[in-house]
């Protein structure tokens, strides 16, 4: 399985459009829908959602990342 790194950002309403134009206009590569498992974890005093972070294991063809 690739290494996967997700960001999130917060875009302003009037730069939406701008930022879907851009990103329309890189190359891609197509990839088929596939099943993924994820397992989430979190303390049991809620110490990860406390502090905006989260844990997640993504599963995919039996492979555990």
């Amino acid at each position: 399985m690739a290494q996967e790194i997700e960001l999130k950002f917060i875009v302003a309403q009037d730069g939406v459009d701008a930022l879907r134009q851009h990103l329309n206009a890189l190359e891609a590569k197509h990839t088929p829908a596939g099943q993924l498992l994820n397992i989430y974890y979190e303390t049991a005093d809620n110490w990860l959602r406390r502090h905006d972070m989260g844990l997640r294991i993504r599963g995919d063809q039996g492979a555990m990342k």
